[in-house]
């Protein structure tokens, strides 16, 4: 009886099986836990970084279009001194100044076009690779 005793008393001590078992599990939960947390801040911080560079990118270049686009309004309706207005209306009359503006319109529609292509590829990616490392995130899970 004794025996029987000590045996069962043996199972809920600090090295029985039932506590080794509950601690199998805790650090299983841990390391499953801490990894999760690890691996889906780094996707948000690398999905983060990616759409500030897009949008860094396509702020930069809307602002070098609209510096052009300027450029090209200010010289359309520039009063130019004696000097340089000889070679402004000779350009004037062979139709330069005009070939250059109408040029200019038709690359906005080419260019705004690929703009939105070469943002929407790289949208297209990020979710992409938010996508992939999910899934790796649920294969670590289990699930």
């Amino acid at each position: 009886m004794i025996q029987l005793i000590s045996m069962l008393l043996g199972f809920f001590t600090t090295r029985g099986p039932i506590a080794m078992f509950f601690v199998w599990i805790g650090k299983k939960i841990f390391t499953k836990s801490t990894a999760i947390t690890a691996q889906i801040t780094i996707v948000i911080l690398l999905f983060t970084a990616k759409i500030a560079f897009l949008s860094l990118l396509v702020n930069f270049v809307l602002s070098i279009y609209n510096a052009i686009s300027s450029i090209i309004g200010y010289i359309d309706n520039l009063s130019l001194d004696s000097n340089l207005s000889t070679s402004y209306k000779i350009l004037e009359s062979i139709g330069l100044i005009d070939a250059i503006i109408d040029v200019f319109d038709l690359f906005n529609i080419s260019f705004t076009a690929l703009l939105i292509y070469f943002v929407t590829r790289y949208l297209i990616d990020s979710l992409k690779m938010m996508s992939d490392e999910f899934y790796k995130i649920g294969v670590l899970l289990n699930l």
